[in-house]
């Protein structure tokens, strides 16, 4: 268990969890995250139960436990802790990331500083965004968010997007940036 951040409560627990047989999925690993959390929440106590909890068909192997906390509290972190981690600490032997990540480690670190290997094939990872009704109502906030909301998809924050290595959904802007269009995410 390590903690990560929280926009809630400040830090948040995050447990790494190997069983005895097959990693599950889906709604079986639902099952037995919830059952989890009520194990802890009866035989530790309920602040002790853990928000996330990833599983895994094993763990990395280290010399020692406080590595190994290091490494696990910068991928429940998120993908930016995970490449300083990678890059600056030499923590690891590969780094999955997003392709806009790429652009900054070139950036930050220097071209060349990694070998990026690009997937004949790749998922989209987008990050949703939203107008949460009753929180704009409350705050009388409405019209600016939805203002923001659709900037974001204007020609010209896909322009930003493109420059900041994120992928624009405009075609028209995505041409201009051939780096970034490749490869392209199966249909």
């Amino acid at each position: 268990m390590v903690g990560r951040p929280d926009d809630t409560t400040g830090e948040a627990i995050c447990a790494f969890v190997v069983l005895k047989r097959s990693r599950p999925t889906g709604d079986e690993a639902k099952k037995i995250a919830n059952e989890l959390r009520a194990w802890v929440a009866k035989e530790i106590g309920p602040i002790a139960k853990p928000k996330d909890i990833r599983f895994g068909d094993n763990l990395p192997k280290t010399r020692s436990g406080k590595i190994m906390r290091r490494l696990l509290r910068g991928v429940a972190k998120g993908g930016r802790d995970a490449t300083t981690i990678f890059l600056q600490r030499n923590i690891g032997d590969a780094l999955i990331t997003f392709e806009s990540e790429v652009v900054s480690v070139d950036r930050e670190f220097g071209v060349g500083k990694v070998d990026a290997v690009h997937p004949p094939i790749s998922i989209v990872a987008e990050n949703p965004v939203a107008v949460v009704e009753r929180t704009v109502a409350k705050k009388g906030s409405g019209d600016v968010a939805r203002a923001y909301l659709n900037y974001l998809y204007s020609d010209e924050a896909q322009e930003i997007a493109a420059k900041h290595g994120i992928r624009p959904s405009n075609p028209k802007i995505l041409a201009k940036y051939p780096a970034r269009a490749s490869p392209a995410p199966p249909p």
